[in-house]
């Protein structure tokens, strides 16, 4: 089901409601999370209330507790699969807060939920990032990791982006001014000659394609040229550190290896504006925020940043390449429908 259909059932549109003071993000989160729960079912969210409310009334209570052993069910398949302790968490805290906002609280045992621990990502070496990105598909990606790695956004902020957003006081050296969609922090974002010669050689790539890029036109569109999705993004970069034999490396890494570069060369409240961090106490007040001295001081430090070349691909890692460009496709292809909650195992490649 598509989600804009999900969103219409009555049950849902409640939910949200409840849900109304909580951050857009985590709404969307829980939406995406429940209707993968729902699509497991076999059931559509007003049927599960419904019989949630009904079996409530039961004193038989292998009937009365369907919906937690389900729970307790699907849990078990999703570690099967071998998807995360954190992504298992996020869907078993998704289907509680639907039961729970329509007072048909699920009756749980703390041993219930999912067990484990979440593996924090670290910072990577440049030599990392850099296989990372010879090993990216294409062009789109390659452009992607450099931007993040040199600018220190969250995914969720770049990926919506424009053409009218940069700001080209230099020819290498560009930034974006922007407020943060998470916390509502103004950032200025600065990227520096390796993202910038990507991004235009990849902008020439589209327009060779027939596209026509304008200020509104997204610098990262999926392939149907809609917004690329947080999860299909995270995926796929966690995807090539791992075929780079870069263990515990995600997306989040990049944002790690932006600031932990930085820290000897640039103020770290400068940093924190850089990258849209929330500046605790008064200190906020006495911090640098104009573009053009932040833009000063990230150009001294550049190198820090600046990545070591890379080694030629064997033909095996070739081989991955164009896997992972099938994987990308069929993760888009999903994307075009908002369905993607997608089944991991299928997606594996083989090492």
């Amino acid at each position: 089901m598509k989600l804009d259909e999900f969103r219409k059932h009555e049950s849902i549109e409640f939910w949200m409601d409840q849900l109304a003071t909580r951050r857009k993000s985590t709404r969307e989160a829980y939406l995406g999370d429940f209707r993968h729960f729902c699509e497991w079912l076999g059931q559509n969210p007003d049927e599960i209330l419904d019989q949630r409310k009904k079996e409530m009334k039961n004193y038989d209570q292998e009937k009365k507790h369907h919906y937690e052993v389900k729970l307790k069910r699907y849990i078990a398949n999703l570690n099967e699969k071998g998807l995360s302790f954190a992504t298992q968490k996020s869907k078993y805290e998704a289907v509680k807060s639907f039961f729970a906002s329509h007072y048909v609280r699920l009756d749980l045992r703390r041993t219930d939920a999912p067990s484990g621990e979440s593996i924090g990502s670290r910072i990577p070496e440049k030599s990392e990032v850099r296989r990372m990105m010879d090993l990216a598909p294409d062009l789109k990606w390659r452009a992607l990791i450099s931007f993040l790695k040199d600018c220190g956004w969250r995914i969720g902020d770049v990926r919506k982006l424009t053409w009218g957003d940069l700001k080209k006081p230099e020819e290498n050296w560009w930034y974006c001014v922007k407020v943060t969609e998470k916390e509502k922090v103004r950032g200025v974002g600065i990227i520096g000659p390796e993202t910038t010669e990507l991004l235009t050689l990849y902008k020439k790539q589209r327009e060779e394609r027939g596209e026509k890029v304008q200020g509104d036109s997204l610098l990262f569109p999926s392939r149907f040229g809609g917004v690329l999705r947080v999860e299909p993004i995270s995926l796929q970069i966690s995807r090539l550190a791992k075929t780079a034999n870069a263990e515990n490396v995600t997306a989040h890494s990049l944002r790690k290896f932006f600031r932990a570069n930085l820290e000897l060369h640039v103020p770290n409240t400068w940093i924190k504006t850089m990258m849209r961090k929330k500046i605790a106490g008064s200190t906020g007040a006495y911090t640098e925020n104009r573009p053009e001295k932040l833009l000063e001081a990230y150009k001294k430090a550049y190198d820090a940043l600046r990545l070591e070349e890379g080694s030629k691909l064997t033909p095996e890692e070739e081989r991955r390449v164009k896997e992972m460009t099938k994987i990308m496709k069929a993760i888009e292809t999903k994307g075009k429908d908002e369905d993607w909650n997608l089944d991991l195992t299928e997606l594996e490649i083989n090492r």
